[in-house]
């Protein structure tokens, strides 16, 4: 996973401020993960199952997903058909 956000984020918005941008992504990670106990916790503790807070954490996900397909390239990572050829014409 570092590796896909090493090359996916140096291909759409550079190499000059890769690390800040990979540190604010992994505080994201690292909150995100410390919020879906409590949102676990507190849904078991209002309706004494883990289901409707399941049910809202599993939105996240889809919302995620329809935002990545949604979601096209920057302009200057965009590259042209030749660029995926493998043949090298030299």
């Amino acid at each position: 996973m570092r590796t896909l956000k090493g090359v996916a984020f140096g291909d759409c918005f550079g190499l000059g401020h890769l690390g800040t941008l990979r540190g604010a992504v992994h505080a994201v990670v690292i909150g995100t993960s410390a919020l879906g106990p409590l949102v676990l916790a507190l849904g078991r503790g209002w309706s004494d199952s883990y289901r409707e807070a399941l049910a809202v954490l599993f939105v996240l996900p889809v919302l995620v997903a329809a935002a990545v397909c949604a979601v096209r390239l920057p302009r200057h990572a965009r590259r042209p058909d030749h660029a995926t050829d493998p043949v090298d014409d030299r």
